[in-house]
């Protein structure tokens, strides 16, 4: 397992973002999963989605 760099915080500074720029909660979440799994799968958006739909999403 790697350790903690300081670029784990970007899902959770985009979630902050989106959430109080747009007052939607909802956008937030989804943007902070989508930008976590981005970073865990590369930066293939429509593959990251369908994995986001598939693994982490579908509980």
């Amino acid at each position: 397992m790697e350790p903690a760099t300081i670029s784990s915080l970007i899902p959770i500074i985009v979630t902050l973002a989106l959430s109080l720029t747009t007052r939607n909660v909802v956008i937030g979440l989804f943007a902070g999963v989508l930008s976590g799994v981005l970073m865990l799968n590369g930066p293939a958006p429509f593959a990251a989605v369908g994995i986001m739909v598939k693994d982490h999403l579908n509980n």
